[in-house]
């Protein structure tokens, strides 16, 4: 099992406007921007911490969240230590090309992502599988694994991303065969993440 959806009911209609306001009034110094072609940017809720330090830290509250408090109480309401939280948006057409992180709930962070607004069309790959889950549905995936992020649709996309320490009270939200078999998850890792490397390696070898 590479992704799945928690086992609670969220009510975003509130994010939804929240977020509206959030966006109409952050400035580009706000913002972090991805992909080196703006198609991928981000809204700060919490901001992670120095990736200097050896352990998991709270991160920094940002002022936006005080523009999204139906953010901040699910996070209450859940009993959360977020090390980061961001509003992702893609926009339409966008690409967020194959990568990995150390995140997934058999290693110490994990990525939980909810979606405010999104399509159909736009779809994660893990691996060889396409994920497009339904807006406010709360799901997390094994994203050690290479994957990548399309949306081909007509309307751009926006997450909350909930960067967490990976807990048995988070994995409890979720089947446990997204997080079990740990050594066979590692290796499977290992291997995408060379034919990954290797794939890229390849294409920069290329003329021209």
């Amino acid at each position: 099992m590479l992704h799945a959806p928690a086992a609670i009911d969220i009510d975003i209609a509130p994010m939804r406007t929240e977020f509206a306001a959030l966006d109409a009034s952050a400035g580009p110094d706000q913002r972090t921007f991805f992909c080196g072609d703006g198609s991928w940017s981000g809204l700060a809720l919490i901001e992670r911490r120095s990736i200097g330090d050896s352990a998991l830290s709270d991160g920094v509250v940002r002022p936006g969240l005080a523009t999204m408090p139906s953010v901040a109480a699910l996070i209450d309401r859940m009993g959360w230590r977020p090390v980061s939280v961001y509003l992702l948006r893609q926009q339409l057409m966008g690409t967020l090309k194959w990568h990995f992180d150390d995140q997934a709930l058999h290693l110490r962070e994990c990525r939980l992502l909810l979606p405010l607004f999104a399509s159909r069309g736009a779809v994660t790959w893990i691996g060889t599988e396409p994920v497009a889950y339904p807006t406010g549905t709360l799901w997390t995936g094994d994203f050690s694994m290479p994957h990548q992020v399309d949306n081909v649709s007509d309307s751009e996309r926006v997450v909350l991303a909930f960067d967490l320490r990976s807990t048995p009270d988070v994995a409890r939200l979720f089947p446990d065969a997204l997080s079990a078999n740990g050594p066979r998850r590692l290796d499977a890792a290992l291997q995408g993440r060379n034919q990954l490397l290797q794939w890229r390696a390849e294409q920069q070898s290329r003329p021209a």
